[in-house]
């Protein structure tokens, strides 16, 4: 946008996070005006810290960065290692690597309006609870994160089926006509409906 890039998700390691710094600067001189974790899991937004920029994630996401910076504060008190609840299950994997709390969150469906460009931050359950898609109606495209896996199964890891299966229905709704994954090629509505 004219107001700076937006970035959505960045990875959940430091070399994640250098990879993508190089790739935006073969793109945009730039500076990154927002970041948005479109993923409900803590740590796979380990690398926001590293984007001078404002976070944005659902309520959810902060719940559950909340959850592996406290199971990584009592590993730390008791020195150990282990993972056996499911707390410490989504922390991460060392101590010292604890993703940062996001800027900004929300509970529902949220809106950035940046140099022109209307982002709708759509609350979208079931991969996980606090997974986001990025809708840009005027472009027709939605980034959907983990909530569409092309070409693999999906992982509902702390998700509902149910809830997700609504969700692909109000993503197929939007009429966008590039629906842009984490992983693998640029979906389609008829991935939506696979």
């Amino acid at each position: 946008t004219p107001d700076g890039a937006i970035l959505i998700d960045t990875g959940c390691t430091q070399a994640m996070a250098t990879e993508v710094q190089a790739t935006i600067a073969k793109l945009t001189d730039q500076p990154i005006a927002y970041v948005i974790n479109a993923h409900a899991c803590g740590e796979l937004s380990m690398s926001s810290a590293s984007f001078d920029a404002p976070v944005i994630a659902h309520q959810a996401c902060y719940q559950a960065i909340e959850k592996a910076r406290a199971a990584a504060e009592r590993d730390s008190r008791r020195g150990d290692g282990s993972r056996g609840d499911s707390a410490r299950a989504s922390a991460p994997r060392a101590r010292d690597e604890v993703a940062p709390m996001p800027t900004v969150s929300f509970t529902e469906d949220g809106y950035l309006y940046v140099g022109g460009l209307l982002l709708e931050l759509l609350h979208a359950p079931g991969q996980g609870e606090g997974s986001l898609a990025v809708h840009l109606p005027d472009e027709k495209v939605v980034f959907v994160g983990d909530v569409v896996n092309v070409d693999a199964y999906p992982i509902i890891q702390h998700g509902n089926a149910f809830r997700w299966r609504e969700t692909l229905v109000r993503l197929r709704a939007l009429g966008a006509t590039r629906i842009v994954a984490s992983r693998g090629r640029t979906a389609s509505v008829e991935d939506l409906d696979r």
